[in-house]
């Protein structure tokens, strides 16, 4: 449900209308920025006064309780909490560190701010903050929840899904073509000596490779597919419903983008396993023949003597059809 459906159904729009001068507002810096210091140093956190991420959180705190005040401002009520949320993550505080924080944060809005406020109904008012925080913390914990999904199944640098997640998603693949009786390729690429390509341009180019790689990935690959980073410079495809010999476009269309975009000197080497659900095959004997074709495919690579050669190598065993790639 939207956040403005929740506060319209909690009726806390018209209960937290409350129209404040710039009086007030400076009044409510006034008290929630030492009282900021005081929650960092309760709860441990590394700020002290002066530290410039105490002074933003001080801030964002202020802006956050001020417009819960006026929700009539919405995108200032809803802007600040995302913020809050994002400043917590970034700096590692634990999630009922947050809750601890947070609640600090609602017993100063309805001891020290509530007094400050005109209003003929402070009761009514302070219920009405009691449930909107009580909404807010929940939106935090689903908040923690996403990020530390993501980063438990998402590859940080380049938004790919992670060996984690890969694994996952291959052995349902493969348990669903063995069902439903479709075909199922697995391309494993790798960047030939990409530990020399770090050490002679530095680390950061090395990045903005494995990311321009991870771009054109999924700029050449389906909604249907699934592109992983599995770890260092090793990428993985999985292209469910797709026959291997459909792949070497895909392939060719790679290595094109990747020497079109990249100043650096690339080689790429790909190998391919396919699935076939006539005959049986688990998914490590698919998983080990990419990954076999893909060091064949880097040995060629590191030994032919045009950088532009294509060196293609086909073949059956079992229900697994192969091939190495590399321009």
């Amino acid at each position: 449900m939207p956040l403005s459906a929740k506060i319209q159904k909690l009726g806390l729009t018209n209960e937290l209308s409350v129209s404040l001068s710039d009086t007030q507002l400076l009044k409510f810096e006034t008290i929630i920025t030492p009282i900021s210091l005081e929650i960092c140093r309760q709860h441990g956190l590394k700020c002290q006064p002066g530290n410039g991420q105490c002074t933003k959180l001080a801030q964002l705190f202020t802006h956050y309780i001020t417009s819960c005040f006026d929700l009539r401002s919405q995108e200032l009520y809803k802007t600040t909490r995302q913020a809050l949320c994002e400043y917590f993550f970034h700096e590692s505080v634990q999630l009922t560190q947050v809750i601890a924080i947070v609640g600090d944060f609602q017993i100063l809005a309805i001891e020290r701010l509530l007094p400050e406020i005109e209003s003929n109904n402070l009761p009514t008012l302070q219920l009405a903050l009691l449930r909107l925080f009580n909404l807010d913390l929940q939106i935090f914990c689903e908040y923690y929840t996403k990020q530390q999904q993501q980063t438990e199944w998402v590859d940080p640098l380049t938004n790919l899904m992670n060996e984690k997640a890969f694994d996952a998603e291959f052995d349902r693949i493969i348990s669903m073509s063995g069902r439903l009786e479709f075909h199922t390729s697995l391309l494993a690429i790798n960047i030939v000596q990409f530990a020399k390509i770090n050490s002679r341009y530095g680390r950061d180019e090395g990045d903005e490779l494995l990311q321009l790689i991870a771009d054109s990935l999924l700029e050449h690959t389906r909604m249907s597919d699934y592109v992983a980073r599995l770890y260092d410079d090793k990428f993985a495809i999985i292209l469910p419903n797709t026959p291997i010999e459909n792949t070497a476009i895909l392939c060719e269309r790679l290595i094109e983008r990747i020497e079109t975009k990249s100043d650096l000197d690339v080689m790429l080497s790909i190998g391919g396993a396919e699935f076939t659900p006539d005959k049986q095959h688990t998914l490590e004997d698919v998983f080990y023949t990419a990954q076999e074709r893909m060091k064949e495919a880097k040995s060629d690579a590191l030994s032919a003597q045009s950088s532009k050669q294509v060196i293609s190598d086909k073949r059956e065993s079992g229900n697994v059809v192969h091939f190495s790639f590399r321009r």
